[in-house]
């Protein structure tokens, strides 16, 4: 039978986390999948973990990035999709997890509608011995378009991770698949282009992924403050293609940006000071900003417990 949803997953050198991730993978009670395993050229044992995994259940395959794609994840994750039979995408990074239902719930929930909708769950942060704490900006609400997705992570100040979505595979193509000149803040940019693309975000509850916390090095390349700002100056001009204003979420990851990377990368930042100033943020004023960051952090502790002691 040909498989309902495809699992594509880009590794490098973390075969013991991902034997972790193929397990939420194989318990998963939605049957009708294909795992799709993608090496970006690791030298540890993984390859070794895979001719198990592939002896042992057939829908697990093992592939290695061709050098036509650009090494790193978004090369890999692109080689994937080309060599994916699903009707359906689970994107899913080496290090993280699935709860059990979460292939079977969104999957009902997009059949039951429109093919170019996509599903979210809830999500949280791991590592070992946590206590899982669901986050989900979205709360009840059972569908959310584009504006309110992003109102809604602005108002939270939070994010959805790239596996707690479920998107078809005609919307991953529709969107171009993703962009591998990024090599920081990809995923963001490529969920902008699949939320552009989709008709409604199904908020799917009763499942949820996890997004672990670990001291390994992130399977990430290159100028990590170079490819946020290239990712938001594309994600500025897709949604203004589409007339979709988010002002509040771009201003806050913006300015973010300015406080994490001006100390050391302002030549940088300063290549974008028209998208900066779009959302209000002057970087001629940059000494005001970081006076004014200084103060708050200074002053919120304060406030939080005063606030604490009145209640």
């Amino acid at each position: 039978m040909k498989p309902k949803i495809s699992i594509i997953i880009p590794t490098f050198n973390r075969s013991k986390l991902l034997n972790e991730t193929l397990q939420s993978v194989y318990k998963q009670s939605f049957k009708h999948w294909e795992c799709l395993v993608i090496d970006d050229g690791s030298e540890d044992g993984t390859s070794k973990l895979m001719k198990f995994w592939c002896a042992r259940d057939s829908r697990f395959q093992y592939h290695y990035r061709p050098k036509s794609y650009t090494k790193g994840p978004s090369g890999c994750r692109n080689f994937g999709l080309l060599q994916s039979s699903g009707a359906y995408i689970q994107w899913l990074d080496d290090d993280d997890l699935l709860s059990e239902k979460k292939l079977e719930l969104q999957f009902e929930v997009l059949e039951d509608n429109s093919k170019n909708n996509i599903g979210i769950c809830d999500w949280d942060y791991y590592w070992g011995g946590k206590i899982i704490n669901l986050q989900n900006s979205f709360e009840k609400l059972a569908e959310i378009d584009v504006e309110f997705y992003y109102h809604y992570l602005y108002k939270n100040q939070s994010f959805v991770p790239i596996h707690a979505f479920l998107i078809p595979k005609s919307v991953c193509t529709k969107s171009g698949g993703w962009n591998e000149d990024l090599t920081f803040n990809d995923d963001a940019e490529f969920i902008n282009r699949i939320l552009l693309q989709s008709e409604k975000i199904f908020n799917v509850k009763s499942c949820y992924v996890l997004y672990r916390n670990h001291s390994d090095m992130r399977f990430s390349r290159g100028n990590n403050v170079g490819s946020l700002l290239k990712s938001y100056s594309l994600m500025d001009a897709q949604l203004d293609n589409k007339k979709i204003k988010i002002a509040d979420f771009l201003k806050w990851k913006l300015l973010s940006l300015f406080h994490k990377y001006y100390n050391d990368n302002s030549q940088l930042l300063e290549q974008y000071s028209d998208l900066f100033r779009k959302y209000n943020v002057d970087l001629r004023y940059a000494l005001y900003y970081k006076s004014k960051y200084l103060l708050y952090r200074m002053v919120y502790p304060v406030y939080k417990k005063i606030k604490s002691k009145d209640r």
